[in-house]
């Protein structure tokens, strides 16, 4: 589970004006788990309008995370393609598949996380 708490910008303009909020992850990502996870992500989204469409297949095809005869290579593709879903229940599904313990179980994490920072934000700016 991650931590949240509030720093003070350090950025004079704005010092003690404005809070930032960060998460600490409690769980250990290996970094070359993390590094191989983004650059997928960044392959994905060189082409927008394709990741586009692979999102919403993904949304289509979240079953495909818990069947056991899905490749590496496709759940991989699908927690990519996911966790950038503005969806509650896309979220709540990526929770799921990130409390399994699955040999992917480190990138159903970040995916995770991914979401939540992204229904966070999309939150923040439709009360702003």
């Amino acid at each position: 589970m991650a931590k949240h708490s509030k720093l003070k910008s350090d950025n004079p303009a704005t010092l003690f004006k404005e809070e930032v909020e960060y998460s600490i992850l409690e769980e250990g990502i290996d970094v070359a788990c993390q590094q191989e996870y983004f650059a997928l992500r960044d392959q994905l989204l060189t082409d927008k309008e394709n990741f586009i469409r692979l999102s919403k297949e993904a949304k289509q095809n979240i079953s495909l995370l818990f069947d056991p005869t899905t490749p590496a290579k496709s759940i991989k593709r699908l927690l990519v393609t996911l966790a950038s879903v503005d969806s509650i229940p896309v979220y709540r599904t990526l929770q799921r598949y990130a409390s399994i313990e699955t040999p992917l179980q480190q990138w159903g994490i970040i995916a995770a996380q991914q979401s939540r920072m992204l229904i966070s934000s999309s939150l923040m700016n439709n009360n702003a």
